[in-house]
């Protein structure tokens, strides 16, 4: 279907045409070498998947040392607001989260 065979008016034709520019303009200047995906070895997939993991990991060991730290603030008698400021949420949220650890 071409432009002129459609019931637009001229603004909306020229607003259409205008955007099929840029987006023309825009398709031409990407490097298809730089944006194809290259299928990944069994290797890099293993890495990948290992990388992954290992995050997990830290990140619940991290977790877990938070709760822990949590509980000896509270033991030593600091606030809800103070702990919260610390991991940087509000009172509320620390206490609605760690609560149940100290």
């Amino acid at each position: 279907m071409r432009i002129e065979d459609t019931d637009l008016t001229p603004a909306q034709r020229a607003e259409l045409e205008t955007a099929g520019e840029l987006a023309a303009d825009y398709f031409e200047s990407i490097d298809p070498s730089a944006t194809m995906l290259v299928p990944l070895t069994f290797e890099a997939k293993v890495e990948a998947f290992q990388r992954v993991r290992n995050a997990v990991t830290h990140q619940v060991e991290a977790d877990r040392e938070v709760a822990s730290a949590v509980s000896a603030a509270r033991e030593a008698r600091m606030s809800w607001r103070e702990i919260g400021e610390a991991i940087g949420v509000s009172g509320e949220a620390a206490r609605l989260r760690y609560s149940k650890a100290s």
